[in-house]
């Protein structure tokens, strides 16, 4: 009656493909072309998996619960990732979809219908996490981006709300009305935790609020 387990199970066949044509001009500094090119691009990437998760919820009181989660993460490859027409970018041919989980252990709850508490600690942990090195072409002696997989990541963080009804708190008489006043807190601590690329082991991963 108090405690239950919720598991639970994903398929997903994930297809990314890019087919047909595109442009190529350059131009010098006076508008005249001296590059004109027509570009064919024909990639597929099929690829089927299974991810699960797992939930557990306690009821501590009538009014309140703990509750703890834990679920394989996913992120595909996208097209922009296969498809960048910057020539100072280039893309890694074998880049990988992104894997890792997300667990989180929290409380929450009402007291009294007065005061409403949602608490929690997450782990978000991501390998072969997708991001931009700066690399050097040996034969053309210049320095392009480079689209590949960087590094494992992991981010520890803190959520709350508290949510207050005041025409409860000051009147004791059961009421329709509401008037109420929230706070949301959020805490975000990601780093890159292994890499081969020094710019990246032990950084902060970009973009975090």
């Amino acid at each position: 009656e108090k405690f239950s387990v919720t598991p639970g199970l994903r398929y997903e066949n994930i297809a990314t493909s890019a087919n047909g044509d595109y442009r190529t001009t350059y131009l010098d500094l006076a508008g005249n072309v001296i590059f004109d090119t027509v570009n064919t691009i024909q990639r597929t990437n099929n690829r089927s998996f299974i991810i699960g998760g797992i939930g557990l919820n306690y009821k501590i009181s009538e009014d309140i619960e703990a509750y703890a989660n834990y679920s394989q993460n996913y992120r595909s490859v996208n097209f922009t990732d296969m498809q960048i027409r910057n020539p100072n970018f280039r893309i890694d041919p074998i880049l990988k979809d992104e894997i890792g989980f997300n667990s989180d252990i929290g409380i929450r709850g009402n007291i009294d219908n007065k005061l409403y508490l949602d608490a929690s600690i997450f782990y978000l942990f991501y390998n072969d996490r997708i991001g931009t090195t700066i690399e050097v072409d040996s034969n053309l002696f210049n320095t392009y981006q480079y689209r590949t997989n960087i590094s494992e990541s992991r981010t520890i963080g803190l959520e709350t709300m508290v949510e207050v009804d005041w025409f409860k708190i000051v009147s004791q008489e059961n009421t329709k009305k509401k008037f109420s006043s929230f706070l949301n807190f959020a805490y975000n601590n990601a780093k890159y935790t292994s890499s081969d690329q020094t710019a990246f082991y032990g950084k902060y991963v970009e973009l975090v609020p």
